[in-house]
């Protein structure tokens, strides 16, 4: 249970930068406004929601020693992403925004990440320090790892992990 949802606030602050750059839009075009705040204000709500998400799970889910055969750098394909991230600025929006669609896309989205494990195109871990990466497992299974760690080769000793979701784990950091 606590995966799935863990699972679906990671992913909902990878739509944080597109809340941001909308509130920026609005800002920009028709000033102040109590909607552009508020845009504003779901992205923070989502970083420090991922902040304490990541800050805590350490200490509150389960713990487990595996070792990584292969390790792969998630960041290749970021750039294909940041372009979704900045359609709000291209749109013009000389209108207020069109709630159904807004919601429509973001289910649309929600639905892409979750169904392609495109988590490691999520750029609040990049800016909360984390770095992500493809991984495989001792046992062969292909799996997402976060981590504070900048890692060029495979790891030689065994890693501690926390599953935060299904395939996607969190390193715990050594004390």
């Amino acid at each position: 249970m606590y995966s799935k949802l863990i699972r679906t606030i990671l992913i909902a602050t990878a739509l944080a930068p597109i809340l941001l750059t909308v509130s920026f839009n609005l800002f920009n075009n028709f000033g102040p406004s109590l909607e552009a705040f508020g845009w504003l204000g779901g992205a923070i709500s989502l970083v420090i929601l991922a902040f304490f998400i990541l800050r805590h799970a350490p200490n509150n889910l389960e713990q487990f020693s595996e070792g990584i055969v292969a390790i792969k750098n998630g960041d290749a394909e970021v750039v294909v992403f940041l372009l979704a991230y900045l359609l709000p600025l291209f749109s013009g929006m000389t209108a207020k925004i069109d709630y159904p669609m807004a919601l429509y896309i973001t289910v649309v989205l929600m639905f892409v990440f979750w169904n392609s494990n495109s988590l490691y195109f999520n750029p609040v871990l990049k800016f909360l320090g984390l770095h992500v990466y493809e991984i495989t497992l001792e046992n062969h299974v292909n799996a997402i790892l976060i981590t504070k760690r900048t890692l060029r080769a495979v790891p030689r000793e065994r890693l501690t992990l926390v599953r935060l979701a299904e395939y996607v784990f969190l390193e715990k950091e050594k004390k």
